[in-house]
């Protein structure tokens, strides 16, 4: 009797749980529905969303307005031409401690509280330029 409930459980677990994978005539193992691998394993499948909007950075025109985030605090920021070859990363009221440490240099005013901010070397990616901001403001802050 112990013996028939569990074999009925153990059909339910595979009727349920299905096969993780089958093999194809090739030889190489086919993932089905792009949940497991050959070995088991779970598929995790890259976040297709940029880092950027991720974030919560907003287009307005041909800028990204949005915040550095660093230890708990908030440093907002913009992205001029962000879409093109040279984008350029200011922040809004940088904190003083980064205007006065090694990193000040690379924080040029432009007026109002504005500084434009000078990554060297340019940056990848949008999302490298936010992260390469943050790292800055974090060995600062």
């Amino acid at each position: 009797m112990e013996v028939a409930i569990l074999l009925l459980l153990a059909l339910a677990c595979l009727a349920l749980f299905g096969k993780k994978s089958k093999k194809k005539e090739s030889g190489k193992t086919k993932t089905l529905k792009g949940r497991t691998c050959s070995n088991g394993r779970k598929v995790i499948r890259r976040n297709s969303i940029p880092f950027w909007k991720e974030r919560g950075w907003l287009r307005k025109k041909e800028e990204l307005h949005g915040y550095y985030r660093v230890n708990h605090r908030a440093y907002e920021g913009k992205i001029r031409n962000p879409f093109s070859e040279r984008p350029r990363f200011y922040i809004l009221k940088p904190p003083e401690e980064i205007l006065q440490g090694p990193h000040g240099v690379c924080f040029v005013p432009r007026g109002k509280n504005v500084y434009w901010i000078h990554i060297s070397p340019k940056p990848e990616s949008l999302n490298v330029g936010i992260k390469s901001v943050e790292n800055c403001l974090s060995e600062t802050v």
